[in-house]
């Protein structure tokens, strides 16, 4: 495009105004907004306006929060440096991660597994014939993995939200959700006769044994469920610019070694 534009205006001196790529928010199309994916397109542009001698505006200097208002989650984050502690995000020469918190998601993970497992306890090994205890423990661990390997990345993109009370509050009501599902599932898991997984409204008290508190864990448990997945779903269908939905969850996991 410069050189298009640089055929058309020859000899003027030509400015490029605003390069730029976020590191967080909803992707485009191929367009993945990630720390790694950030450092490359900016160290890209920087190389190429080095070899060239083109003058380029980097946009921008700092993440300004206040524009997730205007364009969603990816709108703060379009900043060299963080907001907060107003630190680089990234050096040339030096690997670029997109999980540099990974040992405290890896830790909020373990934890979120570590609360649904002991669920299936005792109750269930002095209700159920040990012949079906086996697969009782594989259910209640694939609840317990599954858990455990979006939690903590769900409780760190929290600050990512935009920051309006109504926005986090909704976002921290999932994150609870999330956590508090998978260990009513486990218990459900563990208990004698337990209700049809499909529908939980029926056979509440065989579930909870003669715990009304459980009975009503289970319904309020499902409702919020059902709520939360209209929610989202009309959300991203009447409101998608500002809602996340990343799909290219592999990009993520990259680690990059920038050009010095």
């Amino acid at each position: 495009m410069r050189e298009k534009v640089a055929e058309i205006f020859a000899g003027k001196e030509i400015w490029i105004g605003e390069v730029g790529w976020p590191s967080e928010g909803r992707m485009r199309d191929g367009a993945l907004p990630s720390p790694a994916n950030q450092a490359l397109v900016l160290s890209g542009v920087v190389e190429a306006a080095r070899a060239e001698n083109w003058k380029v505006n980097l946009i921008e200097a700092f993440d300004q929060p206040w524009k997730r208002l205007l364009e969603g989650t990816v709108g703060g984050y379009w900043g060299l440096f963080d907001d907060s502690a107003r630190e680089l995000k990234f050096r040339w020469g030096e690997p670029v991660s997109n999980h540099p918190k990974w040992r405290i998601e890896a830790a909020l993970g373990i934890g979120a597994a570590l609360l649904v497992l002991p669920l299936r306890g005792s109750r269930a090994a002095r209700t159920m014939p040990a012949k079906d205890d086996w697969g009782r423990d594989l259910a209640i661990a694939a609840i317990a993995l599954s858990a455990g390997l979006v939690f903590g990345w769900a409780a760190l993109g929290l600050p990512m939200e935009p920051p309006e009370p109504g926005d986090r509050l909704r976002s921290a009501g999932m994150i609870v959700l999330s956590l508090l599902v998978p260990m009513l599932a486990a218990r459900r898991g563990g208990a004698k006769r337990a209700a049809c997984a499909a529908s939980p409204w029926r056979s509440t008290r065989r579930f909870a044994g003669k715990s009304t508190l459980g009975a009503c864990c289970s319904r309020f448990s499902f409702a919020a469920t059902l709520v939360a997945a209209i929610h989202v779903a009309l959300g991203l269908v009447f409101d998608p610019r500002y809602k996340d939905f990343q799909l290219a969850s592999a990009d993520r996991t990259r680690a990059w070694r920038l050009p010095p």
